[in-house]
């Protein structure tokens, strides 16, 4: 079992690696980038300082003649004599370099009566808003301005003058400066280049290259000798190149005898392993076992694509686990535990089971492989499916002696599911309504204990979600079985059981009623007497109770007390009326306890008492019926409701729109479905057995306070006498604890 290499690039660029750059091209491209960068530095500051240098001795040489014509005019300026002054200015202009020159004589501080102007080229400037008190240089890009302030011996300011020079000669000494420098910058910017790319490549990249090559054979595992035997790192790089060669190959030895070792160990364990990568490829080392059972996987093979060959449900599910792990968006025991680990394989049972490889520090681990355990667990599930068996049995036993009625009642209820299941199978019917009378026969079963039927319901649940397909032919024969199954056993169970009760044939209590009936006897008692035909509302509620024990005991919730109230006592249901409602009810219940009772914990953390109750009340009056449950419990996350209601582009802007969506299909404040809720099927279920019979639901909740569901039904759900002693007003109730 010789380990993987992962090969070392060479100077060709392969499969998975980027385009090969050599280290001696990676220091020639470091080395002229800098020395451009450089070079250029150095010419725009060489520059600037050369421009700045003529430009500052031209500013200096014009305020200087400035002054002195300022000094030339001061004679004739104070004489007025203003053909002096004209005669200096024309003497000024004589300088070629002087292309403006012009005087003002003072008025106050400002420039009064211009007495002299020569131009040569240029446009007249403005004269000056003031007399400056000293002389003012202002430079363009291509004249230097200056303007003094011509005064008398005594300080009189007698007037301004404004004097302009042209820039370009100095402009033209600049730029041919300009060029020497650049010249001057790249010669030594090239010299300085070629003596540094000379040196690395005599010192780094040629010994570079051999140790290169060196790896190479290292990487294929020959044994290499490279020793340039210098005194630096490359020479130390070499001499380790050549200790890392021994020590390798001593590995290697080692390596190979342990792994000889280790396959006599995996080819006789009776699990199969393998270890799989996080990209999803399978090692070449497993146990021999997962070869005789599935066939041997192709080299470097995904997990998910060599589980698909022999059971494409649980490649499929591989497939997804894996995508999750190179994510890295959810733990790994989080993503494995939400996948299935069981699957069917030539009639055998197995079971996947994984265990995560770390690499790294125990602070900052990494995932670098996962072990995949496979076991043949055949013996296990028929073992499991006896016992599932027998329990059934039990259940269906305890129901018989303990409620003979209710669970003869539950029989045909399912049966009446299993029948439309098939018929909506087989007839196309809508995926939502098939979906929901499975949902609704898994509830059902659940509460009674039937937990082989329940469990078929679960797994076909769950896979046509992860699909989003419909049931196939093969699941509705499996459940059908599993039903016969019960039914079967019911009846063998059901024809020894006995009830203490005073029984009559039906044609006895017709022929009863008759009688009465031919008398004349009070309506009251005439219809007492049809009504016992009908079961006593208490017991059905009674029934209804039980079933809420049952699930709060599989939630692990017994910390409620569950209260029936009936109003009146004595009233009776026509079963003809309301077996559809107590098909659907359970839903109702699993809500109340799976997302409404508080664990007693929770509820000591938001300062409840430990004790959760619920109340089931039946009220009957002849303005109509209510069936009422009410906990108070956590609450609706109306919130939640509204996040989901928005994700499914349904109306959520009003409390009427957020209970309205309560009653849609998918809409749930569940994040993960489980047995017993979270799929938000269940009160859309519920809601259109109410209004079949002429009702309606309502729900009050305050998040963190208690919910209340109401069934309202109208008064044709009873048998009402036409004289009765019963008011608008519900009589006294009975209490069953």
């Amino acid at each position: 079992m010789t380990p993987e290499r992962a090969p070392i690039p060479g100077p060709a660029s392969g499969p998975g690696h980027r385009h090969f750059v050599s280290v001696g091209t990676k220091l020639t491209g470091a080395v002229l980038l800098v020395l451009s960068f450089v070079t250029v530095l150095a010419y725009f500051e060489v520059s600037r300082n050369e421009r700045e240098q003529v430009l500052s001795a031209k500013e200096h040489a014009a305020t200087m003649v400035t002054e002195l014509f300022a000094a030339g005019v001061t004679a004739p300026l104070s004489f007025s004599d203003d053909v002096g002054v004209r005669e200096h200015v024309a003497l000024l202009m004589a300088n070629t370099a002087v292309v403006y020159a012009a005087v003002w004589r003072a008025d106050g501080a400002l420039p009064g009566e211009k007495v002299a102007e020569t131009a040569r080229g240029v446009p007249p400037p403005e004269p000056p808003p003031l007399i400056p008190p000293v002389p003012e240089v202002e430079r363009t890009a291509q004249v230097v301005a200056v303007r003094h302030a011509v005064t008398s011996a005594s300080g009189e300011v007698l007037g301004v003058v404004l004097v302009e020079f042209s820039l370009v000669r100095e402009n033209a000494a600049i730029a041919a400066a300009q060029r020497r420098t650049l010249a001057t910058s790249l010669a030594t910017g090239l010299g300085l280049a070629g003596v540094l790319l000379a040196l690395s490549r005599t010192l780094v990249v040629r010994r570079l290259a051999k140790l290169a090559k060196a790896a190479k054979h290292l990487g294929q595992g020959d044994v290499v000798d490279v020793d340039f035997d210098t005194n630096d790192e490359v020479g130390a790089l070499s001499r380790a190149f050549t200790t890392m060669s021994a020590a390798i190959a001593s590995r290697e030895a080692q390596i190979s005898s342990r792994n000889r070792d280790l396959r006599r160990v995996l080819d006789n364990v009776a699990e199969g392993l393998m270890t799989v990568k996080k990209d999803g490829t399978i090692s070449d080392e497993r146990s021999r076992s997962i070869d005789e059972w599935f066939g041997a996987p192709a080299h470097r093979s995904q997990v998910c694509d060599y589980f698909e060959t022999f059971a494409p449900a649980m490649g499929r599910l591989l497939r997804l686990a894996w995508m999750s792990l190179q994510d890295d968006l959810m733990p790994v025991e989080v993503i494995f535990d939400q996948i299935s680990r069981r699957f069917e394989h030539q009639a055998r049972s197995y079971e996947l089971d994984y265990s995560p490889i770390w690499s790294g520090s125990e602070a900052d681990q990494v995932l670098d492989e996962v072990l995949v355990v496979v076991r043949d667990v055949t013996a296990r599930v028929e073992r499991e499916r006896v016992e599932q068996s027998q329990r059934d049995a039990l259940n269906v036993f305890r129901r018989i002696l303990v409620d003979p009625a209710g669970f003869r009642d539950f029989l045909l209820r399912a049966s009446r599911l299993v029948d439309a299941i098939e018929q909506g199978q087989a007839s196309g019917a809508t995926r939502s309504s098939v979906m929901r009378d499975i949902h609704t026969l898994k509830g059902d079963t659940g509460l009674y204990g039937i937990e082989s039927v329940a469990a078929v319901c679960h797994r076909i649940e769950s896979r046509t979600q992860e699909q989003d397909d419909a049931p196939t032919v093969e699941e509705i024969a499996l459940l059908r079985a599993a039903w016969n199954h019960v039914r079967s056993l019911a009846a063998e169970l059901e024809s020894g059981s006995g009830d203490r009760r005073v029984e009559i044939h039906a044609h006895e209590h017709q022929r009863l009623l008759a009688e009465l009936e031919a008398r004349g006897c009070d309506e009251e008692v005439v219809l007492t007497v049809r009504s016992w035909t009908h079961e006593l509302a208490d017991r059905c509620l009674q029934r209804v109770a039980e079933q809420g024990r049952s699930l709060a005991r599989r939630l692990g919730k017994t910390n409620a007390s569950i209260d029936v109230r009936v109003t009146p006592s004595s009233l009776r249901l026509p079963a003809a009326h309301w077996a559809p409602v107590w098909s659907v009810y359970s839903h109702v219940l699993r809500n109340t306890f799976d997302h409404g009772v508080e664990a007693a914990e929770e509820r000591v953390a938001v300062h409840k008492p430990t004790l959760a109750k619920v109340e089931i009340l039946l009220e009957a009056t002849r303005q109509g019926v209510e069936l009422r449950i009410v906990d108070d419990g956590r609450g609706i996350d109306w919130e939640k409701i509204r996040e989901r209601a928005g994700e499914l582009g349904l109306p959520h802007a009003t409390e009427s729109d957020l209970e309205e969506a309560l009653f849609v299909d998918k809409v749930t404040t569940r994040t993960s479905a489980t047995e017993i809720s979270g799929r938000g099927l269940g009160m859309g279920a519920v809601r259109d057995v109410v209004r079949k019979c002429g009702g309606r639901m309502s729900v009050e909740s305050v998040y963190g306070a208690g919910t209340t569901v109401v069934c309202h039904f109208p008064p044709a759900m009873i048998e009402w006498p036409r004289r009765s002693a019963l008011s608008s007003k519900a009589p006294a109730a009975s209490k069953v604890a």
